[in-house]
């Protein structure tokens, strides 16, 4: 399990320093923030909150997802890295 927590800490370093958003990200972003607003304009007070609280569940899962394919991806570099190394050395 220790092994989870330091992918996970290199995925928050990574994220931290090197991820930037994309035309297409920021394109799709200010639509589904335009959306969001337009829709909630239609709510009630009540309902604004819920609606709040299911999109941030959403940015929860997402981030989770993203996290565990990060972690699942660099875990198979390390696979794939150490296999070729292996190949190498036994020729």
């Amino acid at each position: 399990m220790e092994e989870k927590k330091t992918i996970s800490k290199l995925y928050d370093d990574y994220i931290e320093r090197n991820i930037r958003t994309s035309k297409k990200y920021k394109e799709i972003s200010n639509k589904f923030v335009d959306r969001i607003e337009r829709f909630r304009d239609k709510l009630k007070k009540k309902d604004k909150k819920e609606l709040d609280k299911i999109i941030e569940l959403v940015f929860d899962m997402n981030g989770e997802s993203e996290r565990q394919t990060f972690i699942y991806g660099y875990s198979l570099g390390v696979r794939l890295t150490t296999e070729a190394l292996y190949e190498i050395r036994e020729k």
